[in-house]
C-alpha cells in the first residue's frame, strides 16, 4: 500500500521548477497546507485510487488559498501510471502433470472446489516498469478491484475462461445405477479435453479446457477428490473393490454428483500455448443409485 503523508512534499517538488518570483507565493501556500488538508483527507489508499493525483483531494480548498490559477492544472497533463495483469497457476506448461502442481493439498480451496490463482499487478512504464505493485490469491467468489489504466494485452482471464461452454464429465456406474449394501459399486467418469475458438481485437485465439480433478459426492455423506477419472473395468462384480468404487452401508436411493475441475491453455494465432490462470468447475448431470440389501435363508430339501 502506498500512502502520501504530506501535501508539503508535493508543493516542494513543484517549487523546484517554478520561476523565482513565484517561489514566495507557493511557499506561503505550502505553510498553510497542513491546516487546510488534514491527514485523513490527503492520505491516499493507492490500491483503491490506483495513482489518482493527490492534487484532486484538496482542489477546492487550495484554490481558495491562492489566486495562482495553474497551481493544480500545470501538471494535469502528466501521464497516469499504467499496469499489467498476470494470472498465475504456478504450473508452467510441461509440468502440469507433476505431482502437486495441479493442486496443493495444504492450500485452501475456493467454494466451487477450484484452487485459487495468483493475480499479479505490475507497473508498466516509468522507473518501476515490470516491478510488482501488488499480488494476491483470488477465488471466483472474491470481489477484486483492478487498476483502470491497464495495458491491453491479448490474454484469457480466469473469468473469460469460465464463460466458455465447457461440458461436464459423464458419470458411469457398474452395475448401472444399482448396488447392494456393502457391495463395491464401481463408478468412473469421462475425460474430455475440449477446444474453443474466439476473437480478441480481431485476432484468432484458441482455448483448451483440460480436466485435472474429479470431485465426487456419493449422496450418503461421503465425498472424494481424485486426480483421475477412473475407467471401465471389464468383468467387475460387487465383490471387487476398484480405485474409484464406493460402498454404501445403508439401503436406499442415493444421488451421485460430480464436479470436474478444468485448467486452461490458450494461444494467439499459431503462437505457443500459454497457461490460463484459475480453473473452471463444471458440474455433471447427476445419477441415482438404488442400493438394496440381501437376505440369506435356509431352504430345506424335501
Amino acid at each position: 500500500m502506498m500512502q502520501i503523508k504530506s501535501m508539503a512534499v508535493l508543493a516542494t517538488v513543484l517549487i523546484s521548477a517554478m520561476p523565482v518570483q513565484q517561489v514566495h507565493e507557493r511557499a506561503l501556500i505550502d505553510l498553510r497546507m497542513e491546516e487546510t488538508c488534514p491527514d485523513s483527507v490527503y492520505e491516499v489508499d493507492f490500491t483503491k485510487t490506483f495513482g489518482e493525483s493527490i492534487r484532486k483531494e484538496c482542489r477546492t480548498k487550495l484554490k481558495q488559498l491562492t489566486d495562482i490559477p495553474n497551481f493544480y492544472e500545470e501538471n494535469e497533463s502528466e501521464p497516469k501510471q499504467q499496469f499489467t495483469l498476470d494470472y498465475d497457476n504456478s504450473c508452467p506448461i510441461g509440468l502440469e502433470s507433476t505431482n502437486g502442481c495441479d493442486r496443493n493439498p495444504d492450500a485452501r480451496l475456493c467454494t466451487d472446489g477450484t484452487s485459487p490463482y495468483l493475480l499479479v499487478i505490475r507497473y508498466s512504464g516509468g522507473d518501476s516498469d515490470g516491478q510488482i505493485f501488488t499480488s494476491r490469491l483470488v477465488c471466483p467468489e472474491d470481489n477484486v478491484e483492478v487498476p483502470e489504466n491497464v495495458v491491453r494485452e491479448i490474454k484469457i482471464t480466469p473469468e473469460h475462461f469460465r464463460r466458455f461452454p465447457i461440458l461436464g464429465s459423464t458419470i458411469h456406474s457398474d452395475p448401472k445405477q444399482f448396488s447392494l449394501r456393502n457391495g463395491h459399486s464401481h463408478m468412473w467418469a469421462t475425460e474430455n479435453e475440449q477446444t474453443f475458438t474466439d476473437q480478441i481485437d480481431n485476432t484468432p485465439v484458441t482455448i483448451k479446457a483440460i480436466p485435472v480433478q474429479w470431485n465426487w459426492d456419493y449422496g450418503d455423506g461421503s465425498v472424494r477428490i481424485l486426480d483421475f477419472p477412473g475407467r471401465l473395468v471389464p468383468g467387475h462384480t460387487l465383490h471387487d473393490e476398484t480405485p474409484t468404487s464406493h460402498s454404501y452401508v445403508q439401503t436406499g436411493t442415493f444421488t451421485v454428483t460430480l464436479t470436474t475441475i478444468y485448467r486452461g491453455e490458450f494461444r494467439v494465432g499459431n503462437g505457443p500455448w500459454q497457461p490460463i490462470g484459475g480453473q473452471a468447475a463444471v458440474p455433471s448431470s447427476p445419477i441415482e443409485v438404488d442400493v438394496w440389501r440381501t437376505k440369506k435363508e435356509l431352504i430345506a430339501n424335501e
